[in-house]
């Protein structure tokens, strides 16, 4: 009766680094990793104004 336990990851990003986040969300998913993504959810700018 031994489950293994699903591993359970947290990512983020800037808008500069959606492109490679979204990569490394796939490919842990893939792997049965539950993924908690905490953005950006668009590769828009997200910077705040000077």
């Amino acid at each position: 009766m031994s489950e293994r336990a699903r591993a359970k990851v947290a990512i983020g990003a800037g808008d500069a680094g959606y492109p490679l986040k979204e990569i490394i969300k796939k490919h842990l998913e893939a792997q049965g990793v539950e993924v908690v993504d905490y953005g950006p959810s668009t590769p828009d700018p997200v910077d705040y104004p000077d």
